[in-house]
C-alpha cells in the first residue's frame, strides 16, 4: 500500500489552539481555536475570547501569554454537537461555548486509535502544560 498525505491523516480529529498564523492551513490570524479533521486545514475556527460577566462582554484571551487558561471539550454523540469552551484559569465555564459545530465523529473515529496532546512553537520558545 502506497503511504500518502491523505492515509496518514486518517483518523486525525484536533482542537487546535494556535498562535501562529498559517495561511496554507486556512488559519484566520495568529491568535485562534479550530477544529481539523482528516486535515491540518481547520473546518472551523473562532479568534480566542471568553464572555466576562463582570464586564458583560467577550475578552480577548493571548493563548501565548503564558497564563493558565483551561478548555472543555465535550461531545454530544446524540446530538452529533462538538463545542469548545475556553477561560482563564479558576473562571467558571461559561454557558456558551467559543466554538460549537455539528460534527459526526463516528464517521472519524476507528476502531484501533491512539490520544495525546501535542505542541509546537516554531521559531518562539514556549513551554505547554496539562493541569488537570
Amino acid at each position: 500500500m502506497k503511504l500518502t498525505m491523505e492515509t496518514f491523516f486518517d483518523g486525525v480529529f484536533a482542537i487546535d489552539l494556535d498562535t501562529i498564523l498559517s495561511l496554507e492551513f486556512a488559519d484566520i490570524n495568529d491568535n485562534h481555536v479550530g477544529i481539523d479533521v482528516n486535515n491540518l486545514k481547520l473546518i472551523e475556527s473562532t479568534p480566542t475570547t471568553y464572555y466576562s460577566s463582570k464586564d458583560g462582554i467577550n475578552k480577548s484571551l493571548h493563548l501565548i501569554s503564558g497564563d493558565p487558561m483551561q478548555v472543555w471539550i465535550e461531545y454530544d454523540g446524540v446530538e452529533k454537537q462538538l463545542n469548545v469552551t475556553l477561560a482563564p484559569l479558576y473562571y467558571p465555564k461559561l454557558e456558551i461555548p467559543l466554538l460549537s459545530t455539528s460534527l459526526d465523529l463516528s464517521s472519524i473515529f476507528m476502531d484501533s486509535m491512539y490520544m495525546g496532546f501535542s505542541s509546537s512553537t516554531g521559531a518562539i520558545a514556549s513551554s505547554h502544560y496539562i493541569l488537570g
